[in-house]
């Protein structure tokens, strides 16, 4: 009897190994806790040892697994040093500096002084040359050898390049790497269209899309903090996340709105119960720091209640590469009350999806084809200032709306999204293996999202929504093609082609499609295009930093901060955003700016702008009372002619010369006048 019940024992742990990964969701959710550590150089967004000295000296956080990835300065400093000399959960965070630049006998690409290192271009090894990249990486891995006595094994970089990403693997061995959440030039760069909340093996060819068995580097990325599943999407300030610094200075709650986050991770019923979350060490505001300490106190309350685990990033590495070898396609779900919406993300490596369940109906208000393509920075610097990956996307419903919008991008939870609607049923979800499904619970009839493509039956009208109001079926039946007109896009279209219908962009004559519907076995297949002709067409809206599309004057900006200043004392400023015809940024390369009459006024401006995709602006000033006019150029177009200014005695200064001239002191008193204003509305549109 005991042999027999040894023998069902062994039996039953085999059956435990090789259980499917699906089996994964029983467990307890996986947090990783990734901090960035910046050292004292002053240029750069300097940190300090606050943060690390109040988790060493808090008993119920000191033994937490706690990944830190130090920066160069702070690797190189001593004050640093002492506080990780015995740790093992160390990362390198590869952000470029003056400093380490100058010791890796690399130019650096930013201002002397450091002011501009936020910028990608400066930051980022993006915008190093190959062998410029080389020296920065070997010098930084080298020193964190000779400091600590090993070679970090997991890496920080809100954004790498292809080749970098896969030299650190390769000849250091890097087994995880951090990217930052998905935002829309939120910053100086875009990560959009990515996977999230969940690690993921990326292309060996672009470290933002997921790799395929014969295409994957075994780099486990993950991004960083957790982003909200229903908000997060189509904001640029991108504040709907975990960071306290975020949600903080939004007022979204405060930190019940990081337990719902939480929360919400928890629930998950994908194999991917997943986050991660951080804090930089350069925030050194009091209140964000204290909300981080509270965050970590909860996960470990959590920790020690079984409902989370929490693991050091190496280990998590060598857990993950162990238990996935391939990318699994996953789902996950978040609902909202208030809209009386269900908001459900699907990802696998050859797409990946946002469907809006609103009322009885499921609408596709994202869809991305995650096509083998080439990180357009893996040999070569960018050269502007915005740094941009942008997964091709079909529908972006943050970006392309059915009525007019303002927004550069908008959240799609309120309606004014493009989408496909799915089907109309009373529908409920099931997540199995890798599966996503919606069944209609009056017929039974299934929408069914799988790794290679949506099966959607037959009997569901598929059709586009709002005021598009046109029927897929119809379209495929009467061989009709349809085009669609989206602000900042080429034209959307819909083609009946051998026996299929084809979605995709027109770009001057050329049809790039993205995606096809066929009709098969009573039911419909969408699926992802896997090889694509011209899709280096598409690069004005999926790459508009790498654009060759001309200054379009039709839709740039060129604003008046003001036409009127007081002489002597503050600035006429006109802002300049040069946009090409899709409302995009782009630079230009020669500006003409002429004052009338001649030397009366004081022109400034960047004496380099040839590299900005961001808004920048033209000064005007002068030490005399003075009426001018301004023309301008742009690419030898004509923006401004002969365009007044104004410049008013300073009443403050010169009283009795304004008592001489009224036409000054009333000119002096609107100017400041429009200051005050223009200063109030800054206030509450900051508000």
């Amino acid at each position: 009897m005991r042999k027999l019940l040894v023998t069902v024992l062994s039996i039953f742990l085999l059956l435990l190994t090789y259980l499917p990964a699906s089996s994964y969701a029983v467990d307890p959710a996986t947090f990783l806790i990734i901090n960035q550590v910046r050292g004292s150089e002053s240029c750069c967004l300097p940190g300090n040892v606050e943060l690390v000295e109040r988790i060493n000296q808090d008993d119920q956080l000191k033994n937490l697994p706690i990944g830190w990835a130090l920066r160069f300065d702070a690797i190189t400093n001593t004050k640093f040093q002492q506080y990780f000399s015995k740790d093992k959960n160390l990362g390198l965070l590869l952000e470029i500096t003056p400093l380490l630049a100058s010791e890796s006998g690399v130019a650096y690409k930013g201002k002397s002084s450091g002011e501009d290192w936020y910028l990608a271009r400066n930051a980022f090894l993006i915008g190093y040359r190959l062998d410029e990249r080389k020296k920065l990486i070997d010098n930084a891995f080298s020193i964190f050898k000779r400091t600590f006595g090993y070679f970090p094994q997991f890496s920080v970089s809100w954004m790498i390049d292809a080749w970098s990403l896969s030299y650190i693997n390769k000849v250091y061995g890097v087994s995880l790497h951090e990217i930052t959440k998905e935002q829309f030039e939120t910053d100086s760069y875009t990560l959009y269209g990515g996977i999230f909340n969940a690690p993921y093996y990326p292309s060996a060819g672009h470290p933002l899309i997921p790799g395929k068995e014969n295409d994957m580097l075994p780099v486990v990325m993950v991004r960083q903090t957790i982003s909200d599943l229903s908000y997060n999407y189509g904001t640029q300030k991108a504040f709907y996340t975990s960071q306290p610094n975020d949600y903080l200075s939004e007022d979204l709650g405060e930190f019940e709105y990081f337990k719902k986050l939480v929360s919400t991770t928890l629930n998950q019923s994908s194999a991917h119960k997943f986050a991660v979350i951080g804090f930089e060490n350069s925030y050194t505001e009091q209140k964000f720091q204290d909300e981080y300490i509270k965050q970590l106190i909860h996960l470990r309350k959590l920790s020690d209640e079984g409902k989370i685990r929490i693991i050091a990033p190496e280990d998590y590495a060598s857990k993950h590469t162990n238990k996935f070898k391939y990318n699994q396609a996953f789902s996950l779900s978040s609902s909202i009350d208030r809209e009386a919406v269900d908001v459900y993300w699907y990802f696998s490596a050859f797409y990946r999806a946002r469907i809006l369940k609103r009322g009885n109906k499921l609408i596709l208000t994202d869809l991305r084809n995650y096509l083998s393509l080439k990180d357009h920075y893996a040999d070569k610097p960018t050269d502007v200032d915005y740094a941009y990956w942008i997964v091709p996307y079909l529908i972006d419903g943050s970006q392309m709306f059915t009525k007019p919008s303002n927004h550069v991008i908008s959240n799609d939870i309120k309606g004014n999204s493009f989408g496909i609607v799915l089907g109309e049923g009373n529908f409920e979800s099931e997540v199995a293996d890798e599966s996503l499904s919606f069944i209609d619970q009056a017929s039974g009839n299934r929408i069914q999202f799988t790794p290679k493509f949506v099966s959607i039956d037959a009997s569901f009208n598929l059709s586009f929504n709002s005021t598009i109001e046109k029927d897929l079926s119809t379209i495929m039946k009467g061989n009709q093609v349809v085009s669609i007109d989206f602000v900042r896009h080429p034209k959307f279209v819909a083609k009946y082609l051998d026996g299929e219908l084809k979605l995709g962009w027109n770009v001057e004559g050329n049809d790039i499609f993205l995606f096809n519907v066929r009709e098969e076995n009573d039911r419909y297949l969408l699926y992802p295009q896997d090889k694509i002709k011209a899709i280096d067409l598409l690069v004005p809206i999926f790459a508009p930093d790498k654009s060759t599309l001309p200054f379009d004057l039709s839709h740039s900006i060129f604003y008046w901060h003001n036409q009127n200043a007081i002489a002597g004392r503050n600035p006429i400023r006109l802002f300049i955003l040069p946009r090409n015809k899709y409302q995009r940024p782009v630079n230009v390369q020669k500006v003409q700016a002429n004052i009338t009459p001649e030397n009366s006024v004081e022109i400034t401006f960047p004496s380099d702008y040839s590299y900005r995709l961001t808004p920048w602006f033209i000064d005007m000033t002068a030490d005399d009372a003075i009426e001018a006019k301004l023309s301008l150029k742009v690419n030898n177009q004509d923006v401004i002619k002969d365009t007044p200014i104004s410049f008013y005695t300073d009443c403050k200064i010169e009283p009795k010369s304004c008592l001489k001239h009224p036409g000054q002191f009333i000119g002096y008193v609107r100017s400041i006048a429009e200051e005050s204003l223009r200063a109030i509305l800054f206030k509450l549109q900051a508000a």
